[in-house]
């Protein structure tokens, strides 16, 4: 759902953050998809407890999803308060520069 909420609401600035973190939902999503099957398909509990690589996989992806979306969440804001700061001093030069009293 994030994923497509991302898309549905794309700013013009962060279009790559924005992609990137759309893929990394996805595939996310696959494998955790990928994952439920394999544990409804697999029928004896004690073999679901073996590791796999499946397993390991779905285990430590998680973790590093948690770090890069942060990251991009974090390059994100950054991004849009540069933006608003930059709109703020346009906004701020343009009512100094009509002012008759700034000369």
């Amino acid at each position: 759902m994030i994923a497509y909420s991302l898309s549905k609401n794309k700013a013009r600035v962060n279009t790559v953050s924005i992609h990137f973190l759309i893929a990394l939902f996805y595939i996310n999503s696959f494998l955790l998809f990928m994952r439920a099957l394999v544990a409804v398909s697999s029928a004896p509990l004690l073999k679901t407890l073996t590791p796999v690589p499946l397993q390991t996989i779905t285990f430590t992806v998680p973790f590093i999803m948690t770090f890069v979306c942060t990251f991009c969440f974090i390059l994100m804001i950054n991004k849009r308060m540069g933006k608003e700061i930059d709109e703020a001093r346009e906004h701020f030069e343009h009512i100094f520069s009509l002012s008759p009293d700034a000369h």
